[in-house]
């Protein structure tokens, strides 16, 4: 198994302990796609401008989940060119809510994406 590989399943094992699903229903009209993810709300961001120099950012309205990189294949290319994308979350099987995903990174080897959100 391959790092990227590691990494997804590791990612996969620690979403099923934290119970948390995400469900990609495309605007394309495709089928849906289910995945265990690893959801933060209401995230902190942190940036860095210059060596020992950081800033700090909250907002209640960011939010973010992490699954493997090929989960909700076309997800990145549709928010890229404008799409309104809407994944919704359970934890522990109880509705968290709807969210819009405003943007796709990879992060890492590419072997990961995280995809920031707000509420829909």
């Amino acid at each position: 198994m391959n790092w990227a590989a590691e990494q997804a399943a590791a990612l996969n094992e620690l979403a099923d302990a934290f119970g948390a699903v995400a469900e990609w229903r495309p605007s394309s009209g495709a089928i849906p796609y289910v995945v265990p993810v690893l959801f933060d709300a209401a995230s902190q961001e942190f940036t860095i401008d210059a060596p020992g120099a950081f800033d700090l950012g909250f907002d209640a309205d960011n939010y973010l989940i992490t699954i493997p990189a090929d989960a909700f294949p076309g997800l990145r290319s549709s928010v890229e060119d404008g799409n309104v994308e809407e994944i919704h979350i359970e934890i522990d099987g109880v509705p968290r809510g709807c969210f819009c995903a405003r943007k796709v990174r990879a992060v890492g080897d590419g072997g990961l994406h995280q995809v920031l959100l707000s509420e829909a």
